[in-house]
This record gives C-alpha cells, structure tokens and sequence, in this order.
C-alpha cells in the first residue's frame, strides 16, 4: 500500500519533534543522576520507551521505518548541541531549589 508524500513528511515532522521534545525530557532528570543514579536510569529508560512507543504506533502506525527512527535521533541531536547546556544548568538549580522546601518539611517532621 502506497503512503502519500503528505503523510510521509507529517510523520518525518513528528518523529522530530518528538526527538526534539525528548531532550528537556531527559535533562530534567540528568542533575539527580549523581544522587540517583539507578532511579534516574530508570525513568530515563522510561521516557525512552515511551518515545519510541509514540513514534512507532502513534505517528508511524505501527510500520517500522528506520527514517522514522533516524529523525527522532537528529532530533535529540539538535535539542543537545543547540540548548542542552543552557537547559541542563537551568534544571540543575532548578532541583537546588525544589529541595529546600523538602529538607524544611523533614526537619518539622523530625521535631513531632
């Protein structure tokens, strides 16, 4: 069965996006890899799994095409060499900060 060219480039599109939305994905857990490493792994595992599931069956409709596979892979790529630094500096303080209200909780806690 024959794929137009209108749906070949939607989906090319998608898959890139998809590769492109999977960088802040993967480097907003990247900072807690030092404390987690196994936890972090884990839910990276997860995003991959659940990248490649919307891909084959969300965009491609099931059909493996390694096109499809190769641009979400550019698209990761671009996402990395382009923003990753700026992103992975801003997540980590981000994590400083979302901790502090953490470890004050604690301490409450640990006074009752």
């Amino acid at each position: 069965m024959a794929v137009s060219p209108g749906i070949v480039w939607e989906r090319m599109a998608g898959c890139f996006l998809a590769g492109v939305l999977l960088g802040p994905a993967v480097d907003f857990l990247r900072p807690l890899h030092r404390r987690l490493p196994v936890l972090t792994q884990l839910l990276m595992a997860l995003e991959l799994s659940l990248c490649w599931l919307f891909t084959s069956f969300g965009l491609c409709r099931g059909e493996l095409q390694s096109g499809c596979y190769l641009l979400t892979l550019a698209g990761f790529a671009l996402w990395e060499t382009v923003c990753g630094r700026t992103a992975a500096s801003f997540f980590g303080h981000f994590w400083q900060f979302a901790v502090i209200p953490l470890k004050i909780s604690l301490k409450i806690f640990r006074l009752f």
